[in-house]
């Protein structure tokens, strides 16, 4: 998430320190400020919303507003994508 969009949410969490990670493939410049715990809502192929949880890292001059990487895709697509049980 981008410093710039953490600051523009209403009742914007203080980020908590955590691990110290480098972010080669966002930016250069790139700097860790800490994370937070959200939840993100998103509309599925028939019209339902389906709620995650998430951490998200902060990060100064990112270029865009929230990257979702491989990992989230990857569990989003389980979670929606997954047959029920059979009884």
């Amino acid at each position: 998430m981008s410093e710039e969009y953490w600051k523009s949410l209403q009742d914007m969490p203080a980020p908590k320190e955590g691990m110290w990670i480098k972010l080669y493939q966002l930016t250069g410049n790139a700097k860790v400020l800490g994370y937070m715990k959200t939840s993100i809502f998103m509309e599925t192929m028939d019209h339902q919303m389906a709620a995650f949880e998430l951490e998200a890292y902060i990060v100064r001059d990112m270029n865009i507003l929230l990257l979702l990487g491989k990992d989230f895709q990857t569990m989003y697509k389980r979670a929606l994508y997954t047959p029920p049980p059979s009884p």
